[in-house]
């Protein structure tokens, strides 16, 4: 890779992160919904159980501590995500499963 402040990538070691996952589950309750809903100053009722969530309320939910995050807002480097000598990464993906 040739980028000012960049230093030699190893792929083959970046290739062995591939496939890793970080699972986390949490149940989302009336009440986070009601505070959600307030804290934004929503028009209306806060949602209840079997509506439609507010637009990323997700993020409230199976985070990881600030202390354990990296400068970029994602988990630091080295533990679930490689050690990549760039300052930027792509965001990571995050899919919401309703039963």
């Amino acid at each position: 890779m040739n980028g000012v402040g960049t230093s030699a990538i190893d792929i083959a070691h970046l290739r062995s992160w591939i496939g890793r996952e970080d699972v986390g589950a949490d149940i989302l309750s009336e009440d986070l919904a009601r505070k959600y809903h307030a804290t934004f100053d929503f028009a209306g009722e806060a949602p209840t159980f079997g509506a439609v969530m507010p637009p990323l309320i997700h993020f409230c939910l199976a985070g990881h501590r600030s202390d354990l995050l990296g400068p970029d807002g994602d988990a630091q480097h080295g533990g679930f995500l490689p050690s990549v000598p760039m300052p930027r990464r792509p965001g990571r993906t995050r899919r919401r499963d309703a039963d």
